[in-house]
């Protein structure tokens, strides 16, 4: 988490502004400059000690910004104000508890400060203390009254929230201990043990569980499980501590995705595949609906296993994993996209090309589920086969392989498109969707290819070009 004390306040008062003409700025100087002489005797001459800054920053508060205790002490003898405000809410407390400074955090709370004075984004003194790893600090401001239980105002998160994002299992232990909610939930649904799944903490994820929460727990917005998040965040040892303590590896989120389909969709998830696998995964369950999550040009994903997400994305290693763990190759997608349809081109054509490893990975992947029986011609959604899409990204290994294994060249699309006139990035007369024609790049590689392979000549193909955007390569 990003305290606003420790972004702001800290930055806000360590610059002196120029104070508005009716206020004294001689002491506010004096503290700036650390100079306890000029202090004392601007105090024993009854100078304003609460005069302030245009954005209403007092002595007190710049004192705290330099941790500077001796000066701290001296303004509060004189009666400066330790709960005074300025337009961000922020008090020499919260300043104090930004710079982590202890003896001038005790200063202040045993002058009364209030321990819950929330800036104006609603964080509080301990939030800050927190955020900052500060465990003797969080310690003294619970033993002065801090509600452990209070809120920022922006996500509706709560000290306990950010220990855990932050990785402080020593402060999560702190907070329960004085009554935190284990089960609280953010704005967005999050609970503490979401967020100690997110970053993979997993002392503070035994905490949260011997504290009673669900290892099931689940966000309350898009039902994803702490096991779902562990998975998606490449947290192995979390996802094999929650699947350890009972989590159930086949609940699925408000899309159908299941911890398997994230693992699947991470380029370094093959390990917490085969983790999820040998808890009991099943390894074909699809999706319910299409994700904003990933995207994936032309391609509706409801319908898709994790296998058909990991080929897309060329994992080959998870590929590999998920084979070995009874996946089966040939479910396709509700609108009839295969495994070995996205394999060739890599999920999206309109991301970047891919590099050398990344096509061997795609000709690995191409090759397996080739092997395994999936058929070459097979047509998925916009009427692509597998060597459309490896002639749009052109890569020119997968090409060849699909043409030595049967694949059809002469294959038109729904646009009126072959293998050959996407490699040459024309546009057809018969295109129903101008975003599904544009943007293409020609393979002069891949054309050059195809027509030793075999492929018809444009000119003799039956492709209609719109002339205005064809070059007879």
């Amino acid at each position: 988490m990003k305290s606003l004390a420790r972004m702001v306040l800290a930055i806000l008062v360590s610059v002196m502004l120029p104070a508005a003409s009716s206020a004294d700025v001689r002491l506010l100087d004096a503290v700036l400059k650390r100079d306890k002489n000029a202090v004392q005797q601007l105090l024993k001459n009854h100078v304003d000690v609460n005069a302030a800054q245009p954005d209403g920053s007092t002595a007190l508060m710049l004192a705290a910004e330099r941790n500077d205790v001796e000066i701290a002490d001296l303004l509060i003898r004189a009666r400066a104000k330790v709960n005074a405000t300025n337009e961000y809410g922020g008090t020499a407390l919260s300043v104090a508890c930004a710079g982590g400074n202890l003896a001038l955090i005790r200063l202040l709370l045993d002058a009364h400060a209030d321990p819950n004075a929330p800036l104006r984004s609603g964080e509080t003194p301990l939030m800050t203390a927190v955020d900052n790893g500060n465990r003797d600090a969080a310690s003294l401001l619970l033993d002065h009254g801090a509600d452990v239980n209070a809120r920022e105002t922006n996500g509706g998160q709560t000290a306990l929230m950010w220990a855990a994002a932050n990785r402080s299992p020593d402060i999560v232990r702190l907070l329960v201990d004085h009554g935190a909610d284990p089960r609280a939930r953010s704005k967005r649904g999050f609970t503490p043990l979401l967020f100690a799944s997110q970053q993979g903490d997993v002392q503070s994820g035994r905490l949260l569980l011997q504290a009673g929460v669900d290892v099931n727990d689940r966000s309350s917005t898009d039902r994803k499980t702490a096991l779902m998040v562990a998975a998606a965040s490449g947290n192995r040892a979390f996802s094999v501590f929650l699947l350890e303590k009972g989590a159930n590896p086949d609940l699925s989120d408000d899309g159908g995705f299941t911890a398997l389909h994230y693992a699947a969709s991470d380029k370094d998830g093959a390990d917490i595949v085969r983790a999820l696998l040998m808890h009991g995964a099943h390894p074909n369950l699809r999706t319910t609906r299409d994700s904003r999550e990933y995207v994936y040009a032309g391609v509706n994903l409801t319908g898709a296993t994790p296998l058909f997400l990991a080929a897309s994305r060329g994992h080959v290693e998870t590929v590999r994993a998920l084979v070995a763990g009874g996946a089966d190759p040939f479910i396709t997608t509700d609108n009839g996209t295969a495994p070995l349809h996205v394999a060739t081109w890599g999920g999206s054509p309109y991301f970047r090309d891919w590099t050398e490893d990344e096509k061997k990975n795609l000709f690995d992947i191409t090759k397996l589920l080739v092997e395994l029986g999936s058929n070459v011609n097979s047509v998925g959604e916009h009427g692509w086969t597998a060597l459309h899409g490896a002639a749009y990204k052109g890569v020119d290994g997968v090409v060849r392989f699909l043409v030595e294994h049967g694949a059809r060249m002469e294959v038109f699309d729904e646009y009126g498109q072959t293998p050959l006139s996407i490699a040459n990035a024309v546009i057809t007369v018969g295109s129903k969707d101008a975003y599904y024609q544009s943007s293409r790049v020609v393979r002069k590689s891949t054309s050059d290819l195809l027509l030793k392979l075999g492929a018809r000549p444009l000119s003799q193909s039956g492709v209609q070009i719109l002339d205005l955007f064809y070059k007879q390569p």
